[in-house]
């Protein structure tokens, strides 16, 4: 029996979702960085189920497939992706599920906002999560990366991840099972964030009102604005060593390849100044490892993620 096409399977995954589908669309318009070519599909599944018949159709017929939130720390090729985006968009509800005088818990699916979160958690006068103002992208995604920011990361936020292992069996994993670190998060290969339970405890309004306000000072006078980027593009060594200072220390702010340029107001960011391409992003990044090794001996190491396009058949 011949086996189905691609453009059938395709078919398939469309009539699964009730069409909620893209074809051959661009995934500049899925990242912040506003870079990247056509995906074969785009699929929008609302539910556990639906994404669970997505990776089984991905797995039974071998075809690539990507997790997508809302891309704020990823660079897709110039060639798009030849597979399966499966983005959870569309997997946003986020609902308090204890308030008393000490604390303040929510369950959020993995496509809710981060900021909406942080937003909701300040509303009940959560300290911390404010902290993590403007910080962009999707809670599956943050978890994935253990987005952070003054001291304080999102797995610090974490009671429990509900994910889909890569043979879709549920795994419920609580605080003390995670292994994660800067930057970092440890999940079983090929699983899928679906939800996750947070907890902060609570303040006076006074206390989380600072704190954001200083939140919101130091990103707004630190980062830049205006430009399309995917934040912060390279670990920070140390503490005391940002990658920031170190690209500083090499003159490179204002760099440009094409038109993709290392910030001026943060040289750990680089911005895309109208029609960068991923490959000017590349090259450019491999230009600061180069030469933070041969200058300073420094091996930086990347915070956003590259991803290759996909299979070539």
């Amino acid at each position: 029996m011949k086996s189905p096409t691609k453009s059938n399977l395709y078919d398939i995954i469309d009539r699964t979702l009730g069409g909620n589908t893209l074809r051959d669309y661009p995934l500049s318009r899925f990242t912040t960085f506003r870079i990247g070519g056509p995906a074969d599909i785009i699929a929008f599944p609302q539910n556990e189920n639906e994404i669970c018949a997505v990776t089984e159709i991905s797995r039974n017929e071998r075809i690539p497939l990507i997790p997508l939130g809302a891309g704020s720390n990823l660079l897709f090729s110039d060639h798009g992706y030849r597979g399966i985006i499966l983005s959870l968009n569309r997997m946003k509800h986020v609902e308090i599920i204890d308030n008393n005088k000490n604390e303040i818990k929510l369950v959020a699916m993995a496509g809710a906002s981060l900021p909406g979160i942080i937003s909701k958690f300040s509303e009940f006068c959560a300290v911390g999560p404010s902290r993590l103002w403007g910080i962009p992208g999707q809670l599956g995604g943050s978890i994935a990366c253990n987005a952070g920011a003054m001291n304080i990361n999102i797995a610090d936020l974490i009671c429990e991840i509900e994910l889909l292992d890569q043979n879709n069996k549920k795994i419920v994993s609580k605080f003390r099972d995670l292994d994660y670190g800067y930057r970092t998060m440890k999940l079983p290969p090929g699983a899928i964030v679906t939800s996750a339970t947070l907890v902060a405890h609570k303040g006076d309004a006074d206390q989380v009102l600072n704190e954001l306000d200083i939140a919101k000072k130091k990103r707004r006078a630190s980062q830049p604005h205006g430009l399309p980027s995917a934040g912060c593009v390279f670990r920070n060594p140390s503490s005391s060593n940002p990658a920031g200072a170190i690209i500083d220390r090499l003159g490179m702010k204002g760099m440009r390849i094409g038109s993709a340029e290392v910030s001026e107001r943060h040289a750990n960011f680089i911005v895309n100044r109208g029609k960068a391409r991923a490959a000017d992003v590349v090259r450019l990044i491999e230009l600061i490892k180069k030469r933070a090794w041969d200058e300073q001996r420094v091996s930086l190491e990347l915070e956003i993620r590259i991803m290759e396009s996909g299979d070539s058949n």
